[in-house]
This record gives structure tokens, sequence and C-alpha cells, in this order.
């Protein structure tokens, strides 16, 4: 029988603030594909989601991946007992937000990933040491991405007790799996191919429905703070 993990009072503000940080930041996401969607089914909500992205400065957004980060480490500490798993996902999730920040594009989140100037000026210390990594293969940074993926569906999948909100997450990642291997294919795909109307939207679906999974997944958690 697999290990149960009943939080504490502090491991319940922990999950719950975990919760609320990936609530927060995938509402977000999800809000800014859709505006920047040109799929035409969309349309009709981008005016009422671009004066939503306005209401909010600019700088607010340089620390929404950070955000989301915390918030899946505060999550995934709070709810997994295997110490070596926890370290392994920590270690993941931490180089692919050093590489997509670099890069200014994320696979994890199908949008641009923006930095504080301070960790942006950190990061960009180590150029050179990241530009070696990258260079092995254009396939580093979407692998990172899809290995990520699929250990945070491990740890989602496996925890116990089961919730709902888990639940929606382990859906939710494989969409995102998916949507990370679409992303990843215009590498190999003709140019043609990529702009094709058809797959920009289907690329934005599985993104768009990846984050609204989570962010009612994360509602979903953050209201059940008094269960163990």
């Amino acid at each position: 029988m697999k290990k149960r993990v009943y939080n504490k009072t502090f491991g319940k503000i922990v999950r719950t603030l975990g919760f609320l940080m990936v609530l927060a930041s995938s509402l977000l996401f999800t809000a800014m594909l859709i505006d920047s969607s040109t799929a035409s089914f969309l349309s009709s909500l981008q005016p009422m989601v671009t004066q939503i992205i306005d209401m909010l400065p600019t700088e607010f957004y340089h620390y929404l991946g950070l955000g989301y980060l915390v918030g899946l480490l505060l999550l995934i500490w709070a709810i997994r007992r295997g110490f070596v798993l926890r370290v392994l996902i920590t270690i993941v999730l931490i180089g692919l937000f050093i590489i997509e920040s670099f890069n200014m594009v994320s696979f994890l989140t199908g949008y641009a990933m923006l930095t504080p100037t301070w960790l942006g000026n950190i990061i960009n210390s180590q150029s050179a040491l990241i530009n070696q990594l990258l260079d092995i293969s254009p396939w580093i940074a979407p692998g990172v991405a899809l290995l990520a993926v699929m250990l945070l569906w491990g740890v989602f999948a496996n925890a116990r007790p089961k919730r709902f909100s888990l639940f929606l997450f382990r859906i939710a990642t494989i969409t995102l799996f998916l949507g990370v291997v679409v992303f990843a294919l215009q590498y190999n795909l003709s140019a043609a191919f990529v702009t094709a109307d058809w797959y920009v939207v289907i690329l934005d679906l599985l993104y768009i429905i990846s984050y609204a999974l989570i962010a009612v997944g994360a509602l979903f958690g953050t209201i059940g703070f008094y269960r163990k």
C-alpha cells in the first residue's frame, strides 16, 4: 500500500500557499495564452482578457514564472514523502526555469518566460555555461521540459490520499506533455508547417486547456485547506 501523506498545520499552510501561487500564475498564463491566440473562436474573449492583463503592472509579469516555480515546489514538498524524488524534481524544475528564463521561451508554459531584472542578471552571468549546454542539441530545452512534466505527472498520480485537485493536475500534465511535444516539433518541421493555422490552434488549445485545468485544480486545493 502506498504511504499516505497527511499534513499538520504547517504542512497545510505550505500546501495551501503552493496552491494559491499556482492558482494565480496559472490563471494569468491562461489569460495570456487566450490573449495571444489566433484562434477565431477565442476572439470574443480577448477584449475582456486584455483588460484584465492590462490592469496589472508590467513588473508583476516578470515574477509570474518565478511564482509558478515556487508554488509548484511548495506543493511538491508538501504532498510527497520520498526525499530523493522531491530533490530530483526540484533540480529539474529549477534547471528548466534557468534555461527558459535565459532563452525567454518557455516550453512549460507556452509563453515567454520573463524574470525580474535582478534574477535575470544572475542567470545571464552564467551565459557561457548555459550556451555550452544548449549548444549540445536544440532538444535540450524541450527535453528537460518533457522530463519535468513526466515527473510532475508521477507526483500527482501517486499522491496519497487521492484529491480531486491533484486528479485535475494529473490530467493537465497529460495535455501539457502533448503541448510540449507539439511545440518541440517546430525543430523538425518546415516554417510553413509550424505557422499553419491548424498547428497554431492545436498548440494554443493544449496549453490553454492545461493551465485552465491547473487553475481549477489549484482552486479546489486552496478550498481544501482544512483537509489533512
